[in-house]
Formats: C-alpha cells, structure tokens, sequence
C-alpha cells in the first residue's frame, strides 16, 4: 500500500500549529536580548561548599566579560566561554571596576586597623599590577570613566582621581554623601545615581529613601520622582543607553522584585520578577542584560544574568 496516500489531505494544516508552537517554545528558552542572542540566562557563578561570597560585579567595557571579587579576590570570566580566572589574590580586595578593555582598578587594603588602602591596576592579558595612588582611606563606591575615577569616602564626600596623573590631589564634589550610600556613575560619565535617607520610616522599620541623579558638570540635583515610592531600594543601576534605571527594590508589603523605570516618565516601574534579591547590579553595555549577585546568606551567594525585553525599553 502506498503510505503517501494514507495520509489526511488536511494533514499539513493540522501539522503546522504545532511546529509552531515548538519553534515558539524552542526561542523562548534559547532567550533573547538585544542582539537576539543571550550568552546566559541563569547562574553565571554558584556558591560553593565553603560559602563563597560574590560581590561587585561589573561587565567590561565590550560587554563580553564581567569583573567580580570573590571572597575578596579579583576574578573575571568569559561570558561566552564560560571560563573564569583570577588576576589578582591577597584576601583584602573589596572594590573594583573597569578602567578600559584591558585594565582593572582595584582597591586593597593595606592597614585593617585604620582601613587604609591602595589603588591598583592589573592588566588582563599579562596580569602585570601597578599601583596608582597609596594611602587612601575606605571608601564605599568606586567608578570610573575615561580615566576618571569616582571615590564615596562617606565623611569627605565623592573624591574626583585622574588617574592618568600619579600626583594628582583629588578633588571633592557636590552632593557630599556622608550617609554612606553608594552611588552609580552613568554610562556617559556625567551623572550619580544615589539615594538620600529621609526621617520618615516604613511600617517594618527600615528609612524611605529618595532617589536622586547629581549632574556632575552642572553640579545640580534632582529627585526621580515615582508614581509611588519604594519602601526599600537594595540595589540599583543605569542602562545601557542612560535612559533607564533599574531597581532591586520592593513596596510595602510586597516581596523583592526588580523594576525598570524611564527616566523623567510618569508611568509606573515595570515588574520583572526576581528568582532571588540582588546586593549588586551592572547593566551589559552591549547587551540588555543586568548581571548581578544575590544577596549573601552564611552560605554563600551566587551570580546571576536577566534578560530585559527590548519593548521595556521603548
């Protein structure tokens, strides 16, 4: 019997719905981002047995790698290869950040007692390290853009460092953020995102905080205003373009989610559910994807990769 003739003259149309629903099925877990491709989605890094602790993490200028400090070491892995190695070791590294493609900033601290420390740099291929400037206090926050480097020192204020010059005295900048938050440089380099604690507190006990972006070459102030405020912010961070802000935040009496907001928009956030809360955020500056790391448990924490629909954006 010939097989070909068994088969329902209708056989194509009834076919199609489910190849389409599996194509559908297979883009949706492959994700997307911006280019259409996701390098991850998901854990980037897991803890393990030992409680190993993530934190600072921070995408490359191409968007290909991310720079991390694990238990106060100075790792950064391949987000398409997936390998991980460490540039700089010695269990006292607590901030880094991007000085270009090929050079990581790091602040190590040299004197536990009166938290004094040095600012290094290592370059990624040879793993050479230089010291850029010695005997600098604590500080909260460390960005850089073009070889400007923002320091949070909580009692000085923000400190300005060029770093292309050794002997450069930094200068101080308004707002003078003694309360301790930590601040976001804008992709550009001209503004911070920061918070500013108010006197009013929630029904759980914990400081409203106000949202603010400071123009660093107008040297001028104001507020994001939000349809509704937040009752607690943990962590926070531009997009790629500066048009966008992102917020690990939640609202009285709801659990931790994040939330994209425009910039100058009336609109509420929009929701995107987290798996866990986040203690650090960078925004992929070639992709919209936010990397983060969940907040630290005695246990340990992990580093993970979201992708932000494109249509959030708009």
């Amino acid at each position: 019997m010939n097989k070909i003739a068994d088969v329902p003259a209708n056989y194509q149309q009834t076919k199609r719905p489910y190849l389409i629903m599996l194509l559908f099925l297979i883009l949706l877990t492959a994700g997307c981002s911006s280019k259409g491709v996701a390098y991850t989605d998901g854990v980037v890094a897991r803890l393990d047995h030992n409680g190993t602790h993530y934190s600072y993490v921070k995408w490359s200028p191409d968007g290909e790698q991310i720079a991390y400090i694990q238990d106060r070491n100075l790792w950064i892995k391949n987000m398409k290869s997936g390998k991980s190695r460490k540039l700089v070791s010695g269990s006292s590294i607590s901030h880094a950040a991007w000085m270009n493609a090929d050079q990581i900033a790091y602040f190590t601290t040299t004197d536990s007692n009166s938290l004094q420390g040095e600012l290094g740099a290592v370059t990624l291929d040879s793993r050479n390290k230089t010291i850029l400037f010695k005997n600098i206090a604590w500080f909260n926050t460390l960005s850089i853009h073009n070889q400007i480097a923002y320091l949070e020192t909580g009692k000085q204020g923000v400190l300005k460092l060029n770093l292309s010059e050794s002997l450069s005295e930094p200068d101080t900048l308004d707002p003078n953020l003694t309360n301790g938050s930590e601040f976001v440089l804008s992709p550009d380099g001209s503004k911070l995102l920061y918070l500013e604690k108010t006197e009013e507190r929630s029904i759980n006990g914990i400081f409203l905080k106000q949202i603010k972006i400071y123009n660093i070459n107008e040297r001028a102030t104001k507020q994001v205003q939000l349809s509704k405020p937040f009752e607690v912010i943990y962590s926070y961070c531009w997009s790629a373009d500066g048009s966008h802000l992102a917020f690990a935040a939640q609202y009285p009496g709801q659990l931790p989610n994040l939330y994209i907001y425009k910039i100058d928009s009336k609109a509420a956030p929009i929701m995107l559910p987290f798996p866990e809360n986040a203690g650090y955020m960078a925004w992929s500056p070639t992709q919209n994807q936010i990397v983060y790391t969940t907040v630290g448990q005695p246990s340990g924490n992990e580093i993970r990769v979201i992708d932000i629909p494109d249509e959030l954006l708009q």
